[in-house]
């Protein structure tokens, strides 16, 4: 592994909170796929190839009374990690440096949660074996591991690009070397299939063999372009990037005596929901052959695994309804009609960016609407009853049922969180507002992607909130956060805007107008935290 231990050292990787890794979804999805996991707030976590730590810290914020131990083979990133640590007062999280082959496995103990992002693709074989065997031995018995690695079909076609650019940068020694020239050839690429596909006139050129692999090579392009150059470099030139077939994978860990539990994400678990018409055509089958039957059809390229000591899994694809009782939940969503017509009978829509609902039934309304207000904060199955029963009469014979039904059905579609303990969010912070101490390190080290109290990573594209984030620890009051907008004001940092030919007179009133709005934004983002 030395070589790879030496590319990360030297070209670190961009390291973000992973969502699905989360103990809090861990034990959600465990909960409803049939388990019992361990409970999470004084849970043991471990974390295989942890980099500098982004997500254990992240996690280890959420988590007080946990105990976290991150292990990675880059001593770089491992000490980023554990300055980190240090500077945010952290005592229950370790990183260590190690190799997982030679880990002093007497040292570890037993975990209830083993995470490892990133990692089971990107190393050889025999680490691979390593980490699935690290988590048969070392995974509490009613433990949970997740594993996310890439597969195939997916990666068939996309191996076709990362051979073209080992190839064409194996002429150049140097890590910024290699990058520059893999820009250049993927620029290259993008013009030279440009000119190619507008030559194609005639429908006999139409049909020609190749097209296909011209217009998938061009599909690629926009996404190799996004790409930062540190994951683009780990990604498609290292020595190790090894895609396998989800059986594949599966008899590499039942020969550590490991079982399938189901997939990280509501959406890649039940994803029937998305295609009713295969349930006839795979019925009877194996879980194991129905899920890599719908990586044949759907041409999956990564997979989040999740895994447990159970070798056979009794378990129903369809959740126990009742379990949507012990979570808690949360929806970022917005009504088109505010308040919506719960008795119309007629579908009102909820919507963000990447999804939208119709609801027909008065309860199914009133749901979505409570927790659109309430995000980003989180309700208990109680406290929706008693919201809800605000604006629709409640029969608990009638209506507990519904509820379970639609909190099922929302949360497998991902419409809707749950999450196995409420968070810290708020969405109305105090005369002392609190932002996660990660996202304030951040902040001050002039990042402006920085991570949520939902583990996860959002872009504050207005310097002012960058810059301000900081300041939130709840040391600092509301005036005294106007006063340092005032103090910007006056250097020059922030411009007022303009009334004509001349700047607007900025004044106290209107800088504590902007402070509301800074703070309503940082709220809707999941970066304030409840001070108490």
């Amino acid at each position: 592994m030395t070589h790879t231990a030496n590319s990360y050292d030297e070209l670190p990787y961009s390291c973000f909170p992973q969502p699905a890794t989360h103990p809090q979804r861990l034990a959600v999805m465990a909960s409803l796929l049939g388990l019992q996991p361990p409970p999470i707030a004084r849970s043991r976590i471990l974390e295989l190839g942890c980099a500098d730590g982004t997500n254990l810290i992240s996690i280890a914020l959420s988590l007080p009374n946990a105990d976290l131990l991150g292990i990675d083979f880059s001593a770089r990133q491992i000490e980023r990690g554990q300055a980190r640590i240090q500077q945010l007062g952290l005592t229950q999280v370790r990183l260590w440096q190690a190799d997982l082959l030679t880990v002093d496995e007497q040292a570890l103990g037993e975990f209830d949660y083993i995470i490892a992002h990133g990692l089971y693709s990107w190393v050889p074989p025999a680490v691979q074996t390593q980490i699935l065997a690290l988590c048969a031995k070392h995974l509490s018995p009613q433990g949970v591991a997740y594993i996310s690695y890439n597969t195939r079909p997916g990666w068939n076609t996309r191996m076709t690009m990362r051979d073209m650019l080992r190839y064409h940068t194996s002429q150049f020694a140097e890590i910024p070397e290699k990058i520059e020239q893999m820009r250049a050839w993927l620029g290259f690429l993008e013009t030279h299939l440009q000119k190619r596909l507008s030559a194609v006139s005639s429908d006999q050129d139409q049909q020609r063999s190749d097209l296909s692999y011209y217009r998938y090579l061009q599909s690629e392009a926009p996404y190799f372009q996004s790409l930062h150059d540190d994951y683009l470099y780990h990604e498609f030139l290292e020595e190790f990037n090894q895609p396998v077939y989800f059986y594949e994978f599966m008899q590499q860990a039942a020969a550590q005596g490991l079982g399938y539990a189901g997939d990280a994400e509501p959406l890649e678990m039940f994803r029937e929901r998305k295609l009713p018409e295969l349930a006839a055509v795979f019925a009877g089958l194996s879980t194991l052959h129905h899920e890599q039957y719908l990586d044949f059809l759907e041409n999956r390229q990564f997979r989040r695994s999740l895994l447990c000591h159970q070798t056979e899994l009794a378990r129903s694809r369809v959740t126990n309804p009742q379990l949507m009782q012990q979570f808690y939940y949360s929806a970022n969503l917005q009504a088109q009609q505010n308040p919506p017509d719960f008795f119309s009978g007629k579908p009102e829509q909820f919507e963000n960016q990447t999804i939208l609902v119709s609801e027909n039934s008065a309860i199914g309304k009133g749901l979505l609407w409570c927790l659109a207000r309430s995000y980003p904060e989180t309700l208990s199955f109680a406290a929706l009853v008693q919201q809800i029963s605000q604006h629709v009469a409640w029969e608990a014979d009638r209506d507990t049922p519904e509820l379970e039904r639609l909190l099922g059905h929302y949360v497998m579609g991902a419409a809707i969180e749950a999450w196995y303990e409420p968070l810290t969010v708020t969405a109305n912070p105090g005369a002392y507002p609190v932002a996660n101490p990660l996202a304030r390190l951040q902040a001050s080290e002039g990042q402006d992607s920085v991570s949520t109290l939902r583990n996860d990573q959002v872009s504050l594209n207005n310097p002012i909130l960058v810059n301000l984030l900081p300041y939130l620890d709840g040391q600092h009051s509301r005036a005294n956060l106007v006063a340092i907008l005032q103090q910007w004001v006056a250097e020059g940092k922030i411009t007022p805007p303009q009334a004509g030919p001349t700047p607007v007179q900025v004044t106290p009133a209107m800088l504590h107008g902007v402070l509301d709005s800074i703070l309503r934004v940082l709220a809707g983002s999941s970066l304030l935290r409840d001070a108490g």
